[in-house]
């Protein structure tokens, strides 16, 4: 099952910084130092919501 994504409601894209996205994506995942149990803990702190991918 495929869903679609209704952009037509006033979804508006945001263009942000490169720099601004790199630092965003140092949050998201983990560093290659960073055991998968902190990383973890670290989403269950912030409350974030986490996926695994084989």
């Amino acid at each position: 099952m495929l869903d679609a994504m209704d952009l037509s409601g006033g979804a508006q894209l945001v263009s942000i910084p490169e720099n601004e996205y790199y630092e965003k994506m140092k949050v998201v995942y983990p560093g290659a130092e960073e055991e998968l149990i902190d990383f973890l803990q670290r989403c269950k702190l912030n409350k974030s919501e986490v996926m695994l991918c084989p």
